[in-house]
Parts: C-alpha cells; sequence; structure tokens
C-alpha cells in the first residue's frame, strides 16, 4: 500500500473498501496534519484506452463539481487527483 500520496497525504489506515475503491484515513502535512478521508478509484485495467480517459474525465468532472458544493449532508471536497494510475478525491474526514 502507498503511504505517501502526491508527496502530501500521509495514509494513516483503510476505512472501507468496495467494488473499484477504497478509502484511506490520511494525514495531510500541508495542512497542520489535518485528518482527511481519501477515496481512491483504481481505473481496473479492464477497459480500452479510451474507456480508461472517458473515466478519467468523467472524474475530473465529478470531482471538480463536489469542490464547488457546501452542504450540511455533504462532506467537503478539498483536493483531487491521478497517481500511478488511480483517480482520489479528498474529502473532509467525518467521525463514524
Amino acid at each position: 500500500m502507498i503511504r505517501l500520496l502526491k508527496k502530501r497525504y500521509e495514509i494513516v489506515g483503510v476505512l472501507g473498501t468496495g467494488g473499484m475503491s477504497r478509502v484511506y484515513k490520511a494525514a495531510d502535512r500541508l495542512q497542520g496534519n489535518r485528518v482527511v478521508a481519501i477515496k481512491e478509484l483504481k481505473s481496473g485495467g479492464g477497459g480500452s484506452p479510451e474507456q480508461v480517459r472517458e473515466t478519467h474525465s468523467l472524474f475530473r468532472n465529478e470531482a471538480a463539481i463536489l469542490m464547488k458544493m457546501t452542504h450540511p449532508n455533504l462532506p467537503r471536497v478539498y483536493d483531487y487527483f491521478q497517481q500511478r494510475g488511480a483517480c482520489y478525491i479528498v474529502m473532509e474526514y467525518i467521525r463514524g
């Protein structure tokens, strides 16, 4: 398992897994070790290069929209990025 993402997010543990994703608990080194949740979406390797590009494009669009949203029932999205063939969304950690 990768321990440091984007030279910034230090993985503390796994919060959950399912389907094509996994959610990590992490510390944001650039924000005073603020605790965050990071959702990882694996490409899966099962699609054509065009399908993978489309999946990544949809991911970036969705993440950009989520970063603009504020609602008391939604976690705040702080960041999103791609690394080593996987897509990541960094969001507010909500205990429980």
